[in-house]
């Protein structure tokens, strides 16, 4: 048989065996991830500075993955638009109050969970007797242009009294260009990202942003009655299954992705993120607000390593003048099923019990660091 032959039969093969697959997966559901927002243009609506904020009026959201509920949540932030359930006040109230800004991602952020990790530590703050207001400016999706913008163009101007800021940086964060939303009158989640680093790339207006809006992957906004289906196990009729998607061909692309794709290491800094990171640096030392940066660990980088991601967190933090705290410390000394419980099985955020272990690993640290500023 010649090497035609050979090949021919191979993707012949192939064909049938994907489309076999493919067609099981699409009709079962299996495999498939989905995300579902009961009337989130109620909730979700476009910032200049913080990238979008979430209103004060609740909307759930689930994701769905292999036709199971993974988990449910519901977005709602105070009347600054961020994830917090009190609203911040520039002033300290009262007067010896001691405050952090936290910005993060949504791991920090977590409308996902019962309890995101700052609330969890304030609570345990509180019970010590050493209270502290975590001030969560977290942006779901955001990282570094986000933050910068945030800490810039809000915190600053407005003039909040802070007695430090941490910056909690998970996987690409320090690699994401400004981050921006809008569910109104849309039928999926909305979103893009500002096509460079400079800031003129940065949307201004909700006009501004609208063309470079797309929709996310397996998202739906739907009904609070159609929600409560979702919830049921019954698909909306209104909601279309899955796109067709090669399930082999994506299974060996995710594969070598993952043992082929280079890590970004810091010597892979463009300017824009070196001037957001000067920016930085100059509105602490101007304000003489001490800084750390915590490095947030992921499932794969606890069970498989990830030091090129550690190392540009580490490198952040020396630019911006800041402690670097590592955050997968409370998990190394976990076995494998432990470290793997203590995340969604299939999502790659962590769930509650990992959310609380690393607040309770970080509190007492927190309140040593504000007595060590004052």
């Amino acid at each position: 048989m010649n090497t035609c032959c050979v090949a021919g039969s191979l993707m012949g093969a192939y064909a049938v065996c994907e489309t076999a697959v493919t067609a099981w997966f699409r009709w079962t559901g299996r495999g498939y991830s989905e995300w579902f927002f009961e009337e989130s243009g109620r909730t979700v609506h476009f910032d200049p500075v913080s990238g979008y904020r979430l209103t004060q009026v609740p909307s759930r959201w689930a994701r769905i993955t292999s036709g199971v509920v993974e988990y449910t949540g519901t977005l709602y932030g105070n009347r600054q638009g961020f994830p917090h359930a009190h609203d911040y006040t520039v002033q300290r109230d009262p007067p010896d109050q001691r405050r952090i800004a936290v910005l993060g991602d949504s791991f920090t952020a977590a409308r996902f969970l019962a309890v995101n990790w700052p609330d969890r530590a304030e609570q345990e703050l509180a019970r010590a007797g050493h209270p502290i207001e975590l001030m969560n400016f977290s942006v779901d999706g955001g990282g570094l242009a986000n933050w910068w913008s945030v800490l810039t163009r809000l915190i600053g101007p407005q003039g909040y009294q802070l007695d430090g800021v941490v910056f909690t940086v998970f996987d690409n964060d320090l690699y994401r260009r400004f981050l921006f939303a809008e569910d109104r009158g849309f039928s999926s989640h909305m979103y893009g990202r500002s096509p460079g680093w400079d800031r003129a790339d940065l949307p201004g207006s909700l006009e501004d942003a609208q063309p470079r809006l797309r929709s996310a992957a397996g998202s739906h906004i739907v009904s609070s009655a159609e929600f409560d289906a979702v919830l049921r196990g019954r698909r909306p009729a209104s909601v279309p299954r899955p796109a067709l998607r090669p399930v082999i061909a994506r299974l060996v692309w995710h594969l070598m992705l993952h043992y082929f794709h280079p890590v970004p290491l810091p010597d892979h800094w463009e300017a824009g993120q070196i001037a957001m990171m000067t920016d930085i640096r100059a509105f602490l030392e101007a304000r003489r607000i001490p800084a750390v940066v915590i490095y947030l660990p992921s499932r794969a980088g606890l069970l498989q390593g990830a030091p090129g991601l550690e190392r540009a967190t580490r490198d952040f933090s020396s630019r911006i003048g800041a402690e670097f705290w590592d955050g997968a410390q409370p998990f190394r000394a976990l076995p494998p099923r432990r470290i793997r419980s203590d995340f969604f099985p299939y999502d790659a955020h962590w769930n509650q019990s990992g959310s609380d272990l690393f607040a309770t690993f970080i509190a007492p640290r927190l309140d040593e660091f504000v007595v060590a500023a004052r």
